[in-house]
């Protein structure tokens, strides 16, 4: 693959190769030099990829959570780890199970883009958002706002720390 490279108003072209036989390394050329060089890079594993971006949503360890907020339009709730163990904290006292919503912290912390669209809030439900989840504690605060589901039931959703929709 031709990669292009731009330093200090300079474009330098080179030709990616194969790796290297013990897959730590890699063949580069020029594009128009017969000399091959072997460089102590795998930038196959680098420039191979068909999509740069990480798909991750969120990176938390569900373990250090210490309150969990879901928003609706017209209502909102919240659970807050108390002496270790969850409760309902808002706005009234509910029962609520560790499991549940360790299940719950689990799929946001796993929780990964099926694909990164063309970042527009149009037609993507955002601007009037169907559900917040707001997941802190432990020196974090991610916060996930649902717009607009597909009939796969694929849904925009939008992270507060980033302009990122997915």
């Amino acid at each position: 693959m031709k990669i292009e490279v731009a330093q200090g108003g300079t474009n330098f072209n080179f030709v990616v190769g194969k790796s290297t036989p013990d897959n730590s390394g890699t063949y580069i050329s020029s594009p128009d030099a017969s000399k091959t060089y072997q460089i102590a890079i795998d930038l196959n594993s680098v420039f191979g990829r068909g999509e740069w971006r990480d798909s991750s949503i969120f990176s938390f360890i569900p373990e250090r959570s210490e309150k969990l907020r879901f928003q609706y339009p017209t209502q909102q709730f919240a659970v807050e780890k108390i002496n270790n163990k969850w409760a309902a904290a808002k706005p009234y006292k509910f029962s609520v199970t560790d499991d549940k919503v360790a299940a719950i912290l689990g799929v946001l912390a796993n929780l990964t883009a099926a694909q990164i669209p063309t970042q527009t809030f149009a037609n993507t439900g955002l601007e009037k958002h169907s559900l917040i989840i707001q997941a802190t504690g432990g020196g974090f605060d991610n916060t996930l706002m649902f717009g607009d589901c597909t009939k796969d039931n694929l849904c925009y959703v939008k992270t507060a720390a980033s302009d990122n929709i997915y």
